[in-house]
Order: C-alpha cells, then sequence, then structure tokens
C-alpha cells in the first residue's frame, strides 16, 4: 500500500520484506533436504573433520563447492538486505515516539493539558513559549558604551554561558528522565523523597569524586616533571593550563573510574534496593552529571557546589529558588532537591528548595 506520494508504509514494507526472509528460508530448508547432508547423527563433526578432509577428492571439492555455493546463493541475496535498515527505521520512529510522549507526561506535570490536542500542536506551542520566555529573559545590551570601560573577554564570557547552561541541563532534562526511570522500579514505587535524594547525591557525589581524580592526576603531573607541590608561579601555571587541558577535552575524557566511584557509593548506601545496580537509566544519569562535573571543576577558576544544605532555614531569593511543588505561603526551606553552583563565591545557578510550613 503506497500514498498519495507514491511511498511504501514502514508496516508494508517490513510485511514484504520478511515474505521475502520467509520464502528465502523456506527454499534453502528444502535444498538442504535435498542435499541430504543432515542427519540426527550425534557425532560431532569436528571429532573426524580431520581426516575426513585429508581423504577428499578432487571431485569431493568441487562437489562441496557447488553444494555451498548453492545455499550461499538462495540466501545472500541483495534483495534479502533491506531488513535491517528497515529494523534500524522502526527503532527510530520507536525512541521518537517514546522521547515526544516523554516531553507530553512532563508538559502535563506542569499543566493540565487536552488529551485531544495534537501531540506536534502541543509540543510546537511549548517551545514557542519557552523561547518567548528566554527572550524576555535576556538583559539587554547597553546602548552606549564608556570611556576606559574594561570588561571580560567575550570567550570567557561565553565559557561561563556554556558552564552554567550544561549544569542547568542536568537538572531540567537530565535529572527528569532518571526520575521518571526510578518511577517505574517496583523497589521505589513509594520511596518519592529517597529516589529525589538519590538524584541529588549524584549530583554531590560526582563533584567530590571529580575534585579528587583531577587533583590525583595533577600530583602525578608534578611528580613526573619534579616539580615541588607549593603554589609558586610556575606551579600555578603548569596546574591552571592542566586543568584547561582537561576542561577542554571533557567530552572524550575517560571517567569511567568516576562514574564507577559514584555508582558504587550510591549502591553500597541502598544496599536493600539491588534493582539500582542493574538500573541502566541510573547508570546514564551518573555518566551525564560526573562528565559535567569534571568540566566545571576544571575551569579556572573552577565552579563549587554550595553544599550547606541546612534545612529548616528561612529562604534566601538569591541562592534559592523554589520547586514548583512548593507552598507559596512559606519561605521555610525543609529540603534541596538540586544543589546551587557557585564561583568565586558568587551563586550562578540557584539551589532548588521545597518550602512547607511543616
Amino acid at each position: 500500500m503506497q500514498d498519495a506520494s507514491g511511498l511504501t508504509h514502514l508496516h508494508v514494507a517490513l510485511k514484504n520484506e520478511l515474505c521475502r526472509h520467509i520464502e528465502a528460508y523456506k527454499t534453502a530448508l528444502h535444498r538442504l533436504d535435498e542435499l541430504g547432508l543432515i542427519s540426527n547423527d550425534s557425532k560431532k563433526p569436528v571429532d573426524s573433520s580431520h581426516q575426513r578432509l585429508l581423504n577428499l577428492h578432487h571431485d569431493d571439492v568441487q562437489q562441496r563447492l557447488i553444494d555451498n555455493k548453492t545455499i550461499l546463493t538462495i540466501l545472500d541475496k541483495q534483495a534479502l538486505q533491506q531488513l535491517r535498515p528497515l529494523i534500524d527505521t522502526l527503532g527510530t520512529r520507536v525512541q521518537n515516539d517514546k522521547e515526544a510522549l516523554f516531553c507530553v507526561s512532563q508538559i502535563k506535570k506542569l499543566h493540565p493539558v487536552d488529551d485531544q490536542m495534537p501531540v506536534a500542536t502541543l509540543l510546537m506551542s511549548f517551545s514557542k513559549g519557552c523561547g518567548a520566555l528566554l527572550d524576555l529573559m535576556q538583559v539587554p545590551e547597553s546602548p552606549c558604551t564608556s570611556e576606559g570601560y574594561h570588561s571580560e573577554p567575550e570567550s570567557d564570557f561565553d565559557n561561563g554561558k556554556d558552564a552554567v547552561g550544561r549544569y542547568s541541563s542536568l537538572y531540567y532534562q537530565s535529572r527528569p528522565r532518571a526520575l521518571e526511570a526510578l518511577d517505574s522500579l517496583s523497589e521505589l514505587v513509594h520511596a518519592t523523597q529517597l529516589k529525589s535524594k538519590i538524584l541529588f547525591s549524584v549530583v554531590v557525589l560526582a563533584f567530590r569524586t571529580c575534585k579528587s581524580i583531577r587533583e590525583q592526576k595533577i600530583r602525578e603531573i608534578f611528580h613526573i616533571l619534579h616539580i615541588d607541590h607549593h603554589r609558586n608561579g610556575p606551579a600555578q601555571s603548569l596546574r591552571e593550563e592542566t586543568m584547561r587541558y582537561f576542561s577542554s577535552s571533557s567530552d572524550t575524557f575517560p571517567l569511567a573510574e568516576a562514574e564507577n566511584q559514584v555508582r558504587t557509593l550510591v549502591c553500597d548506601t541502598l544496599r536493600e534496593y539491588k534493582c539500582l545496580e542493574e538500573c541502566l537509566a541510573l547508570k546514564r544519569y551518573v555518566g551525564e552529571v560526573t562528565r559535567v562535573a569534571w568540566y566545571l571543576v576544571n575551569q579556572v577558576p573552577s565552579y563549587e557546589l554550595d553544599t550547606d544544605f541546612q534545612a529548616p532555614i528561612r529562604m534566601q531569593s538569591n541562592i534559592h529558588q523554589r520547586h514548583h511543588s512548593s507552598d507559596r505561603t512559606s519561605d521555610m526551606v525543609r529540603s534541596y532537591l538540586w544543589p546551587g553552583l557557585h564561583l568565586l563565591n558568587v551563586c550562578v545557578y540557584k539551589a532548588v528548595v521545597v518550602t512547607s510550613n511543616t
């Protein structure tokens, strides 16, 4: 069946391709039966293969070639090579639909949605709304300049935006995906606070582990070069250049050691929840957080987590932002969902907190 454009539907193409495979396999099975080479003899071919090969004559080899070529011709047809691309296309569509439904489920958590609204319309409307909001949040450039005014280099400013953007994407993208995966684990169905604490702890542990590995590698470099650890001028310059290299190669730098340490710490602490050890989504989340943490701790100067998680405490608007589930009539911070990020003791990303009167 084709649509108006003359293109074949994927399901029809799959059916046709599978039919071709079935016919080819039936023909091959029939041919194998005709050749009479298959028997129920339990003796393994390897037991006598060496002696048998030594006794083969020219005609035997020629006949074996003909038999094998016959089977190969039946099975190795160009027409049978299209199943894998079709399966790959099917897999891509499945993944795209999963992503679309995930986005819709996240939007529904924020705002009631009419189930009759087309998915594309909903996603495009939400995307346009987010774009408009981001445009409104941008600080307009000053139309005037001052003589002698000195600003940060543009590259440093861009690096700062990229660093905070990566950290923000962990909260808005990686965390919801991981939380949804944990929600699907039967052992954690009713452990709402525990799931949030697991994802929160991964961030803290990843930063701590990455800083430890960074210092270990810098010490190794200093040891190889016989450089004193004291922060003299040349040593400090080498340290900063090493960190810049770690940062620039953060997308490809091998971090399996750090990821394993973080996962081990989480799973060992919660040994009664065996499902965490097998949760691929948690493993992927740990990997994403660890890579961003490695990038941030190797900036010059490096970013630091705000590790003051004291609660209850009165909310401070300069370092805290409310989660949407908070009681907005209360300013008492009861729990932390996401740690804040600081640069040179200045908050560049506010901690996400839950406020409540109780």
